[in-house]
């Protein structure tokens, strides 16, 4: 069953003036009876397709670079993915846990011994990224759900 929150007026109209903000609907899958939220980033039907490639599995995903053939390319797909890490620093007496995005000399440094895993964390605004690192070819990589890996430097 999917359940999209909008007007019947922006259905027919697809005027956004008549669109109901926030939700992009709920998904109900029938044999579990888990409920999906989309947000109203993507239109239903990218929302739907977004569910059916899988990237909604689960919350927090890992992805594994098993083998490169482009370096360059690798390397510039994954920082469209903007993946982080952390370095806890004191100050004061508090330790700030603040994330930083990688950097292309840090992917490159990572990637020189294979296979290496980053945590990506949730999919869902990043499906277009992955679906261009799958076209491009640069590498082999598989998703996962996440069991634990932190990214560090």
């Amino acid at each position: 069953m999917v359940d999209f929150f909008n007007s019947k007026k922006f259905i027919r109209t697809g005027n956004h003036i008549n669109s109901k903000v926030g939700s992009g609907g709920i998904l109900i899958e029938r044999k579990s009876g888990r409920h999906i939220s989309f947000s109203s980033a993507y239109s239903c039907d990218e929302n739907l397709k977004i569910y059916e490639k899988g990237y909604l599995k689960y919350e927090d995903w890992d992805i594994e670079i098993t083998k490169i053939s482009n370096l360059r390319v690798t390397v510039d797909a994954l920082l469209k993915l903007k993946l982080s890490f952390v370095v806890p620093e004191e100050a004061n007496g508090t330790i700030w846990k603040i994330p930083r995005t990688y950097k292309y000399k840090e992917l490159k440094r990572k990637l020189a011994k294979l296979p290496v895993k980053f945590n990506v964390g949730n999919l869902y605004f990043l499906c277009k990224e992955l679906d261009t690192l799958k076209i491009l070819g640069c590498c082999e990589f598989k998703l996962m759900e996440n069991m634990g890996c932190k990214n560090d430097i």
